[in-house]
């Protein structure tokens, strides 16, 4: 008896996928053979649908002989067919636009007559959790043709299937509308952080605070706190400004250790990576922490974090920044570079100077050329121009970015929001169309009960290959799968 999860409309029916079509498995020739690999057959694996949002596919990025397809157990299926994803991972959905195989990490639908594929290829997305309750597996979790095709379906009948469908998109695309105008906004904040960075720290934000006061001596603050003036190139700043080099702000500078692995614990101190840092912000993100049991030797000594300290990623994505706050106990890696800041400048203001593209981010980076996997060394920390003023106006540029990005924060929550709403709202579409809530029933179409029997006395009555009658397979010899790629 057919699972039935939910109440379906009258004219439906519960069924099960391999009572709609073939079920089909994949298969993948020998990699050390390269004669098996080249461009006659199509053929797809998971790794083709990482990223993919189009409904189908033609070809993945390798491709098949025929002789790879005649060792491969694979096996050819038409334009139209619905393959998902079994394993690694479960749930990628698309619809073949020509004819092609799959490796062995799909299951696949080839829908008889009057089966929409599209129909299923929606249901299939909004199945995927059901799929995956399933599988089964050590090593990982993968569902067995056995277990996709009898995976419960409800069919509406034909021409009501293509109304859902053509509901869903209607509905979908509306959404993607929305969703493409929130992307845009939230770039938009981005670059509006930057541009609000940008203007604090070559002046412009406090141009109009300038203006109604008498500007200190700058030169006898920079020799009070011991900054050294920048004497290179540097970009303009204002008249009563300096660029100083960075190094002369930091009375310490280090980078962690490797033999930290050691001590990893459960509980214990903090262990700092680069993970924890942020292009965008200040604040250490605290969420996902390594603990270590305490390491009492110089080597720990050195890494110790204090209040205040500046952490800089110098390995991977290099400018990643935070502020320590106060801590019982933390440490760093060795991919971030602990700096200990003097007195007599405001931290949070050198703090957002970091981050800003056209700040130390920009220094940093442009020492590498970008490269993701750069590294840097303590000495490029040291040297590049910080835009120094009075510490009373540091303290106003810091208030000024406070307050502007507080209302960029604000908004990108609100379009976050709005995106998981969307997300939500997709799925409910989802399930409404297959709870026969979506679009009206029309009595003059043919239930699907009529539908689901023709379907299953033609696959009884059709002839299989050695001439008997009996279930069709649709299996072909590999000598004749060539015919279908034609």
């Amino acid at each position: 008896m057919t699972e039935e999860l939910w109440s379906i409309p009258a004219t439906w029916e519960w069924t099960t996928l391999n009572r709609l079509g073939d079920i089909v498995g994949g298969g993948t020739p020998s990699t050390k053979v390269s004669e098996y690999w080249g461009d006659e057959v199509n053929w797809i694996s998971p790794s083709d649908l990482t990223g993919y949002t189009s409904k189908t596919i033609a070809r993945g990025a390798k491709n098949l002989t025929q002789a790879g397809l005649d060792h491969s157990g694979a096996r050819v299926m038409p334009g139209g067919s619905v393959h998902f994803s079994s394993r690694a991972p479960i749930g990628y959905v698309v619809i073949s636009a020509a004819p092609l195989t799959t490796n062995q990490g799909f299951k696949s639908l080839v829908p008889s007559e009057g089966i929409f594929n599209e129909y299923v290829y929606y249901y299939l997305k909004s199945a995927t959790g059901m799929a995956r309750e399933r599988a089964s597996g050590t090593t990982f979790l993968e569902l067995s043709g056995a277990a996709f095709g009898v995976l419960p379906i409800p069919i509406a009948p034909t021409r009501e299937q293509r109304r859902i469908v053509a509901k869903i998109e209607e509905l979908f695309s509306e959404l993607d509308k929305g969703i493409e105008t929130l992307t845009t906004a939230r770039e938009q904040l981005k670059a509006y952080r930057q541009s609000v960075l940008k203007h604090a720290f070559d002046g412009q934000l406090t141009a109009g605070w300038r203006k109604n006061l008498n500007q200190p001596n700058i030169d006898g603050y920079l020799t009070e706190i011991g900054a050294e003036v920048f004497s290179e190139d540097a970009p303009e700043i204002p008249k009563s400004w300096r660029h100083v080099r960075s190094g002369s702000l930091f009375s310490f500078i280090t980078s962690g250790s490797r033999g930290w692995a050691k001590y990893y614990s459960d509980r214990g101190a903090i262990f700092i990576r680069i993970g924890n840092l942020d292009f965008d912000t200040l604040n250490l993100d605290l969420c996902d922490i390594q603990h270590v049991s305490p390491r009492e030797s110089a080597e720990g000594i050195r890494t110790k974090v204090q209040e205040g300290d500046f952490l800089i990623s110098i390995t991977g994505y290099l400018g990643m920044f935070a502020i320590a706050p106060k801590l019982e106990e933390a440490y760093v890696n060795q991919h971030i570079a602990l700096s200990r800041p003097k007195d007599g400048f405001d931290r949070e203001y050198v703090g957002y100077y970091f981050i800003s593209k056209t700040g130390g981010h920009h220094y940093l980076n442009a020492l590498t050329k970008g490269a993701v996997k750069a590294g840097l060394g303590l000495d490029d920390i040291r040297k590049f121009p910080i835009p120094l003023c009075s510490l009373e106006e540091q303290k106003v540029v810091v208030n000024l970015i406070k307050e502007k990005l507080s209302i960029v924060a604000s908004l990108e929550a609100d379009i976050q929001m709005q995106l998981e709403t969307s997300r939500a709202l997709r799925q409910s579409i989802l399930k409404k169309a297959f709870f026969g809530q979506l679009v009206a029933q029309c009595p003059n179409d043919e239930p699907a009960s009529v539908l689901l029997e023709r379907i299953r006395a033609g696959r009884d009555s059709a002839p299989t290959e050695n001439g008997r009658n009996g279930r069709n397979s649709h299996a072909k010899s590999n000598k004749n799968r060539k015919k279908q790629l034609a």
